[in-house]
């Protein structure tokens, strides 16, 4: 598991970040029955509680220039983290995990106050109109059918968290672009050197884009009832090639939740479904029914309307992802050293034990 760095935390678009993390196509909300199954279920909320009982939420961690973080508000923190891994975390690593977290998030407030005391000394401002630019960009980068609004409710944090958010995060890149005022732009030697020592990152791989149908059958069910829900299925599939629109049926009919979006399920690669859905929907024609695939979940019409082969992106066609890359890099880099110094320049007081180590 990867935990966020603090110059990662400080320069990346934090509420990009959160919710994008939660369209990934195997915990999209239009694919609960077909992402590969769960791993157990770990009580992560109850072992983090336990683990700190016997602290005193009032006791201070760091001080930063008279402004004080206390062990209450870490705990906060770490428990809403881990409860955005729960059931991935082995209950053996939480003691390991949870000091971990401590220590970044202690480092966070850290760096996050520094970068906002020097923002507002440097007097950064951010126009509602440049919040706007951020919140479009990040919709586009929505699932299909995907809202705003959705992203948000599952990701469980506010709009008016998501626009504070985006702001600190311009303030600071402000900041830090000024720190390096003549910054030029990434060369074509430096893009095609990149390109060519990466490659592999440019590599497109295999995806179709499908729609179903699910007719849900639990594997506990006796097999009158299968046989009577894969007799519904086929007679469904029979309709649909018969020329009933298949975005009516899967809405009418469909156990999955894309049933929402007439059983779009978007594009997905190979290793996103679970294998006999997966089969059926590679080896199928365009555009054509298939017939009725049964998995763990019950019994699937699926037709498929794009099939992508596996390519690999030419420079041309990857060169401004590429300058975009460096540049953030070069920001990264940027931010590190100027936090730094502004650390270096600060009066921190940490409680014993928490001080980093010096570099």
């Amino acid at each position: 598991m990867k935990w966020r760095t603090p110059a990662a935390l400080i320069i990346c678009m934090v509420a990009l970040l959160v919710v994008t993390a939660g369209c990934n196509k195997k915990d999209s909300d239009s694919l609960p029955s077909l992402a590969p199954e769960a791993k157990k279920e770990v009580p992560a909320q109850k072992a983090s509680k336990e683990s700190t009982a016997a602290t005193d939420p009032g006791k201070v961690l760091v001080e930063v220039d008279g402004k004080k973080f206390t062990q209450g508000e870490a705990d906060a923190e770490i428990n809403k983290g881990l409860a955005m891994y729960m059931g991935q975390i082995p209950e053996e690593q939480l003691g390991q995990i949870r000091e971990k977290m401590l220590k970044q998030t202690i480092d966070d407030f850290v760096s996050r106050t520094l970068l906002t005391e020097a923002a507002l000394k440097q007097g950064m401002t951010v126009s509602d109109a440049e919040i706007n630019v951020e919140i479009d960009k990040i919709k586009s980068t929505l699932p299909q059918g995907m809202t705003l609004e959705q992203a948000l409710q599952s990701s469980g944090i506010t709009e008016d968290k998501l626009r504070s958010e985006i702001r600190f995060s311009l303030q600071i890149k402000k900041a830090v672009e000024a720190q390096n005022p003549d910054k030029k732009a990434p060369s074509d030697k430096e893009i095609e050197d990149y390109y060519t020592a990466n490659k592999k990152m440019f590599e497109v791989p295999e995806t179709v884009h499908a729609r179903h149908v699910l007719i849900k059958a639990e594997e506990k069910e006796d097999q009158k009832t299968k046989d009577a829900k894969k007799a519904k299925a086929e007679d469904l599939q029979k309709k649909i090639k018969g020329g009933a629109d298949f975005a009516s049926v899967a809405k009418e009919n469909s156990d999955c939740p894309s049933k929402a979006k007439g059983g779009d399920l978007g594009t997905f690669q190979r290793g996103q479904m679970v294998k006999p859905f997966e089969d059926a929907a590679f080896s199928q024609e365009i555009n054509t029914v298939g017939p009725v695939v049964e998995t763990k979940f019950g019994y699937h019409i699926i037709q498929v309307l794009e099939h992508n082969q596996p390519k690999t992106k030419s420079l041309s066609e990857a060169k401004d992802a590429i300058a975009n890359d460096l540049q953030q890099k070069k920001l990264q880099e940027d931010a590190a050293k100027y936090i730094a110094d502004l650390k270096s320049k600060a009066n921190i007081v940490y409680a014993e034990g928490l001080a980093p180590a010096k570099q």
